[in-house]
């Protein structure tokens, strides 16, 4: 009889233990999704979109995948709202680059190409966005010095022309081709011009 109960104590705790565990990640994934909706929701607010191109952002619908049903928009999967690809390129979009990207940390391409977004970079992208591979935020009126984007240690395409950039290039930024910086007039540094 003391070994069934022994047994049936054990059975109880695992199956308590599996639930916990269960529902952990069903928390974490509830405030990875929030935090994505809040990434969207604040990238949004921070442009001035004319001609109504993220109409579909509407964020009435918070359910699980359905900010993978927005324009210009790419989740891990179409379960999860987890963005990996923000892609709104060549939509006259108006603006700066949102501190809302801090709550996209899943974000691994961010491509805002051919719009009118203005203002700088900010020093904190790498950090709020750890697994970056791809920016493009070319053809744009960006102005300012280029931060050291080497922390994202993930990037392997960069392309920064056609701005109004100025300064030197970032150091860790010379393997990227001259390119990827071409098209800012107030550009020096490797792989451009001497300072």
């Amino acid at each position: 009889m003391a070994c069934f109960r022994s047994i049936f104590h054990s059975v109880i705790l695992i199956v308590v233990a599996v639930f916990f565990c269960i529902q952990s990640s069903s928390v974490i994934a509830q405030v990875v999704a929030e935090d994505d909706l809040k990434c969207l929701r604040g990238v949004k607010d921070s442009l001035h979109d004319p001609e109504s191109k993220l109409a579909s952002w509407n964020f009435n619908n918070i359910t699980s995948g359905s900010i993978c049903t927005f324009g210009f928009v790419v989740c891990w999967n179409d379960l999860e709202n987890r963005v990996i690809t923000l892609n709104p390129t060549n939509l006259g979009l108006a603006g700066t680059i949102s501190s809302a990207l801090q709550f996209c940390g899943s974000l691994q391409s961010l491509i805002l190409s051919g719009n009118s977004l203005t203002g700088s970079i900010p020093n904190e992208l790498c950090t709020w966005t750890p697994y970056l591979v791809i920016l493009d935020l070319s053809n744009n009126q960006l102005t300012g010095e280029i931060p050291d984007l080497s922390k994202c240690v993930f990037l392997n395409t960069l392309l920064l022309s056609g701005n109004r950039f100025s300064g030197p290039i970032p150091p860790g930024l010379s393997r990227f081709n001259s390119s990827s910086f071409e098209g800012n007039d107030g550009l020096c540094g490797k792989p451009l011009n001497k300072c």
